[in-house]
């Protein structure tokens, strides 16, 4: 299989589709954005996991697995669909799917409440979303960049991320208000699940209003590869031997530190510092979207920083973030803390498209979006469970445990800087 290089200019089909695209993914990002805040990076996983009684690996479990569906499943993205000249009905279809394994486990829970086989029955589910998470996500990387012209994109992207921090906020205030008023039993968890997918579900349809622009004369289409070892064989080497791109992944497991901080923070929160389960649950990570909103803003429809300086500015960011949870306990600082990681991670998640088709420079970079997974698998899914691990170990020292956990992603996050600054961008 060959990849085809974009053409030099941007296509005019695609700025003339600019508004359309942008309501489209919007939209769909809209409602889920009120769902992700319980299924992803979410607060209420760690508490509802506490609550039936899960250790600290257990909980390390949760982005392990995310990140292993990610890893695994996203191979066969790309190899399912990079011969597609459209990608919309995959895109529907993976979405689709990928947002029924929460609302089947809700009912679930509603029918038989809390029991001996709860966390086996959550583990499942989330393994399940995982994986059809696996094969959608690389695709719909793919799709919000090859909607748009280059010149374009982060104009576009921001708006869609814009639209969803707005309602992964208001759905942060929900949880809070629910966690508050019912607690975390079977019955609140269960619907909560239940609304999270429903409305995811009802976001992937809204992927029919966008468009994918006509096909450049000089692009021949891309041939599917019948066998899949051989497809993954060459995607493989064309994405190793490209340094460039291998110095911006390992820069990347920052991402990965601050996924880690998020995934027991909430814990240490309610356990050592104080806070209301309530809050942790749902302020912190409203507050969290708050900052992504802000990164979407300044560094997403005002466009201010170029490319590499946004990158940096990520890092600085995450490390301010660790260095309060280490240093404060607070309320205020914990809020703060969350806006940080927030806005960090936002502006990664609107850039790293961006920055993978600018460093790659094909018209289809599925597999590149898929294998990225793949390389960075050690890291995203052994440095959770070693988290959860670690605090276990250390379970015993309470407080301090949390503190050298922090200070550890603290010199990942430094180490991460280096390889940024060793990757060059074309802008």
């Amino acid at each position: 299989m060959k990849n085809r290089k974009l053409p030099a200019s941007p296509g005019h089909s695609l700025d003339s589709l600019f508004f359309r695209n942008t309501a489209g993914i919007s939209a769909a990002e809209f409602f889920w954005g009120l769902g992700l805040p319980v299924l992803v990076e979410s607060t209420f996983l760690q508490l509802y996991l506490r609550k039936l009684g899960a250790s600290n690996l257990l909980i390390g479990m949760v982005p392990a697995i995310l990140f292993a569906g990610l890893s695994v499943f996203g191979l066969f993205s790309g190899y399912l669909t990079s011969h597609l000249e459209s990608k919309r009905k995959a895109i529907i279809v993976t979405h689709v799917f990928g947002s029924l394994p929460f609302p089947l486990l809700g009912i679930v829970l509603l029918a038989t409440g809390f029991n001996s086989l709860s966390i086996p029955m959550f583990f499942v589910s989330y393994g399940l979303f995982s994986a059809l998470l696996g094969l959608m996500v690389p695709l719909w990387q793919n799709y919000i960049v090859k909607i748009f012209s280059e010149t374009r994109a982060v104009q576009g992207l921001s708006i869609m991320w814009i639209v969803q921090n707005i309602t992964k906020i208001i759905s942060s205030f929900i949880i809070a208000r629910a966690v508050d008023r019912f607690t975390i039993t079977a019955q609140s968890s269960g619907f909560i699940f239940i609304l999270a997918g429903l409305s995811c579900l009802v976001g992937s349809f809204w992927f029919l209003v966008t468009r994918e622009g006509e096909r450049e004369q000089e692009e021949e289409p891309v041939e599917r590869e019948v066998n899949f070892f051989r497809h993954l064989f060459r995607a493989g080497k064309t994405s190793l031997k490209d340094k460039n791109f291998i110095f911006f992944l390992v820069s990347d497991i920052e991402t990965y530190a601050i996924l880690g901080t998020v995934a027991f923070y909430a814990n240490y929160a309610v356990e050592h510092r104080g806070i209301s389960i309530a809050a942790a649950s749902g302020l912190f990570i409203a507050f969290y979207y708050i900052g992504g909103f802000a990164a979407n803003v300044f560094l997403g429809s005002l466009d201010l920083l170029p490319l590499k300086k946004k990158f940096y500015l990520s890092k600085v960011f995450s490390i301010c973030a660790l260095v309060l949870l280490i240093l404060f306990g607070g309320l205020w600082s914990f809020l703060t803390a969350s806006l940080f990681m927030g806005f960090s991670r936002s502006n990664r998640s609107l850039l790293y498209p961006v920055a993978v088709k600018q460093l790659v420079k094909n018209r289809d970079v599925t597999d590149h979006f898929a294998l990225a997974y793949v390389i960075q698998l050690p890291v995203s899914v052994g440095l959770p469970l070693l988290s959860g691990r670690f605090l276990d170990l250390l379970s015993g020292y309470g407080l301090l445990s949390y503190k050298l956990l922090f200070t550890i992603m603290i010199g990942i996050v430094a180490m991460s800087t280096v390889f940024l600054w060793k990757t060059s961008f074309s802008t």
